[in-house]
């Protein structure tokens, strides 16, 4: 081999050698050209990072959610439901699994960073999980090579004691009888709508939203129809159950049940009724054996609170505005028998009213109105394992006249309390202030409602 064919050898050799090393050090997997970390134009984009982090805890309610892809995206296939229902859009965020998503609205500014600024703010005490689809694609087309999910998720903060909404009151009532007032909620979450009767001083009103604080209903909210012409059903119980009701000897179609009581004249019986949309309603009769029961010659019947345990086994809570509350077995929901005239006369020490029952696994838990001059002056709980046997809580009041909030000065009262997804608990309750308004709020709090 003469001088002139060495040199040639191995100047090819050098070209292999640094066409070798731009495949082994500068080059994809897919065989894109790599970037600063990042795939350049043309690779198969995939999701760098997603914030809050998989498995973060204690995270805020108003905090963004950030997505970050490995190259510049096509921002018109990165989007996002602008409001809660299924899901839909290339990103998604969700507190059930994906049976339905948050909203949301998406912003960037280099079409690598994501950044989602949630329509409503996170519920407490939940799981949020971030997904991005496949319809995502780089700016040149390439769509993801396979949708993204978090593992677990994010968890929001906790709220360990009844905090109260700061928006309050959502709905901000007046003192008229039958016009602007808003007072004794009845309140259910029905798939992803929430549900709110409540009493305008001579009727019920009732009002559907998708928002726990009912920020898109309009206020006065819708009158119901259907009950009894000659009651003032303004203290409203409704329970639910899809599969419809057998009162008394009879089936009524579902979902809606109500017991309302007359508050013009506290001696009437409650009475019951059903309804498909919560709206229209229709009348069942008067329940026997309610208004009759009181050891001590009382026989009004401010509120009825009932709780159906499946089958034949009802609980019914009933307020005699003097109080005490008093406790009634069912096993029909018509026809009640009485069972105790004062459950929480605890020593004496204080009166009650409104009482609002629950049932958690195997726990009773009651709310009701009290204070030491006045039974309006707070919201209490007790709470029991058989439902005619209860103990206070022992951080009673949870909510007073004394908290410092104006809407709810001269009385804090009469509540309803949902659960939520998660192990978040939301309850709704009155307030007159010192003006003569009655009005509706709400607080939330995780893990168990007392």
């Amino acid at each position: 081999m003469g001088p002139e064919e060495n040199i040639l050898t191995h100047m090819k050799i050098g070209v292999v050698f640094v066409l070798l090393g731009c495949f082994l050090i500068a080059c994809g997997g897919d065989g894109s050209i790599l970037h600063e970390g990042r795939f350049a134009p043309g690779g198969t984009p995939t999701v760098v990072s997603v914030s809050p982090d998989d498995g973060a805890t204690h995270i805020s309610i108003d905090t963004p959610i950030a997505i970050v892809f490995s190259t510049a995206m096509d921002p018109a296939t990165v989007t996002v439901q602008a409001k809660d229902g299924a899901c839909s859009g290339s990103v998604q965020f969700s507190r059930d699994g994906f049976v339905s998503c948050a909203g949301g609205a998406m912003n960037t500014s280099d079409n690598t960073t994501f950044t989602i600024t949630p329509a409503a703010t996170l519920c407490n005490c939940n799981s949020y999980r971030v997904r991005v689809t496949v319809e995502a694609a780089a700016a040149e087309g390439t769509a993801l090579a396979a949708p993204y999910t978090q593992a677990d998720g994010f968890a929001t903060a906790d709220e360990p004691r009844w905090t109260e909404y700061p928006g309050n009151p959502i709905i901000a009532g007046g003192r008229t009888d039958g016009v602007d007032r808003a007072y004794y909620p009845s309140v259910l979450k029905v798939g992803d709508t929430y549900h709110l009767w409540y009493g305008d001083g001579l009727t019920t009103r009732h009002a559907a939203s998708a928002y726990a604080n009912f920020s898109d209903i309009s206020f006065p909210a819708p009158l119901i129809s259907g009950l009894d012409a000659g009651y003032q059903p303004y203290h409203p119980n409704v329970l639910y159950d899809a599969a419809g009701w057998n009162i008394g000897d009879s089936f009524y179609p579902g979902p809606f049940l109500m017991y309302y009581t007359d508050s013009n004249a506290w001696t009437n019986p409650p009475r019951v009724a059903h309804s498909a949309d919560g709206i229209s309603w229709r009348d069942i009769s008067a329940c026997s054996g309610v208004s009759g029961y009181d050891t001590t010659g009382d026989l009004t019947v401010y509120g009825f609170s009932v709780l159906h345990e499946g089958s034949n086994t009802w609980k019914g809570y009933g307020d005699n505005n003097h109080g005490h509350i008093q406790f009634y077995t069912s096993a029909d929901g018509l026809n009640w028998t009485g069972q105790a005239a004062d459950i929480l006369n605890f020593n004496g020490q204080y009166t009650e009213i409104s009482a609002s029952i629950m049932k958690i696994d195997t726990t009773y838990i009651l709310f009701y109105s009290s204070g030491a001059t006045n039974n309006n002056l707070g919201i209490y709980v007790a709470t029991s394992t058989d439902g005619a046997n209860f103990t206070p809580y022992s951080g009673n009041p949870i909510f007073s006249v004394n908290d410092g909030q104006a809407w709810r000065a001269n009385r804090s009262y009469t509540s309803s309390v949902v659960k939520e997804t998660g192990s978040l608990y939301l309850l709704y309750f009155s307030g007159r202030s010192a003006g003569g308004n009655y009005s509706i709020g709400y607080a939330q709090k995780c893990d168990a409602p007392y």
